[in-house]
Formats: C-alpha cells, sequence, structure tokens
C-alpha cells in the first residue's frame, strides 16, 4: 500500500472504462465536426455555383438582346434551332475578343454519357470569320466553352412577334433567310434537375443593322 492513499481510488477496471467513454466522446464530437464543415462546404459551394449560374443566364441575354442584323453576307444572320443558335453580336462574352461586333454560336450537347445537357459557347470576333457561310456555321467542338453542365432539358424557342393578347405562339427555328427579320424574342429553357422548376430566359430582341463587307 502506498502511504498516504485513501481506500477511495480508482480500479484499473475504472480507469479503462472512463478512457473508453472519453474517446467516444471525442470521436463523435469531432464526427460531428466535421459534418459541420462538410455542410458548411456544401453550402458554399452551393452559393457559389448559383451566383456563377446566374452571371452566365445575364451574360447569355445580355448577348442575346444585343444581336444585329448583317446585310452581306446574309449567311452569317440570325439562324436557330431547339439546340443551337448562331448571330452576330454587339456584346463579348469571351476575354480577348477584342472590340465588337462578335460572331456566336450556341450548342447544346453533352460531353459524356450520363451527364445531362449542357450549354456551350463560340464566339470570334466577326473582323476575323470569314465571309462564306461554311466556314462561318461549321465550328469544331474543341472551339466551344462550356457555360452549363449537368441540366436535365436544354433548348431554345423563337418568338415571331410580340402579342397584345392571346396566346403566344413560340417556334422550335428560326431562320433569318426565309423570315428577312430578326425573331421578337428568344427563349432559353434550361431544367437543371427533375425535381426542380426550370429556369426561363426570355431575351427581347431590338436591334438597328449593320453592314459587313464580303
Amino acid at each position: 500500500m502506498i502511504p498516504g492513499a485513501g481506500k477511495e481510488g480508482f480500479t484499473l477496471m475504472e480507469v479503462v472504462i472512463s478512457l473508453t467513454l472519453m474517446a467516444v466522446i471525442i470521436v463523435l464530437m469531432m464526427g460531428g465536426f466535421r459534418l459541420g464543415v462538410s455542410a458548411w462546404e456544401k453550402g458554399e459551394r452551393g452559393v457559389e455555383s448559383r451566383q456563377r449560374y446566374r452571371i452566365v443566364l445575364d451574360l447569355v441575354n445580355t448577348q442575346i438582346i444585343s444581336v444585329v442584323p448583317v446585310v452581306d453576307p446574309s449567311q452569317m444572320n440570325f439562324k436557330g434551332d431547339a439546340k443551337s443558335m448562331a448571330f452576330c453580336s454587339m456584346f463579348s462574352i469571351v476575354p480577348g475578343n477584342g472590340s465588337v461586333p462578335v460572331y456566336v454560336k450556341y450548342r447544346v450537347g453533352t460531353e459524356k454519357t450520363g451527364e445531362g445537357e449542357s450549354l456551350f459557347l463560340f464566339e470570334k470576333n466577326l473582323l476575323f470569320v470569314k465571309a462564306s457561310a461554311d466556314d462561318a456555321m461549321d465550328v469544331e467542338r474543341e472551339d466551344f466553352v462550356r457555360l452549363i453542365s449537368g441540366a436535365v432539358e436544354i433548348h431554345f424557342e423563337y418568338l415571331p412577334e410580340m402579342p397584345d393578347k392571346g396566346k403566344v405562339e413560340w417556334l422550335e427555328s428560326w431562320d433569318w433567310n426565309e423570315n428577312k427579320k430578326m425573331p421578337s424574342a428568344v427563349k432559353l429553357f434550361i431544367k437543371k434537375k427533375s425535381s426542380e422548376d426550370p429556369v426561363v430566359v426570355i431575351a427581347r430582341i431590338e436591334s438597328k443593322g449593320f453592314k459587313v463587307d464580303p
């Protein structure tokens, strides 16, 4: 017996149980802390993703409403269907294109199976785009920049006239060469998830033409 030690001391079993309980409590606390940090980081990423999403949609909207008709060559004027759209615009999104106007082409497609649909953009200063329709419209996939990815559905629609009353009729395609004018508005429909409501951007077009020599 150690001199001065009382009979009320802890046994070895009690010490082991106490240390085990402390270890379990620490593990639970660290697990809760990690879950909290993970949830916070996920929330931050979600906020950042939504902010980027809104910024991209605002830029796309501005570029569409800044569309301009080109008198010559007519092949480079507005042309679009449900999954692609090409036109000339006085607003540039891609850095490094210098002064406007720019030739723009949007494309909806997939990069890998199962990733959903993505919205891609090609943009080039109009001074460096050749005059022929083939050179202007045929763009390599690697020249596109991805703006939005992982959506359930993305498509474009086109409004012939702004109605005063009654039902609004949106068309699945629009060709300036056939209609000899721009659509009154373009609708960009994006459904990110099946469980969420779609995001719809409607860009109203009011533009004046300019001439480009072939």
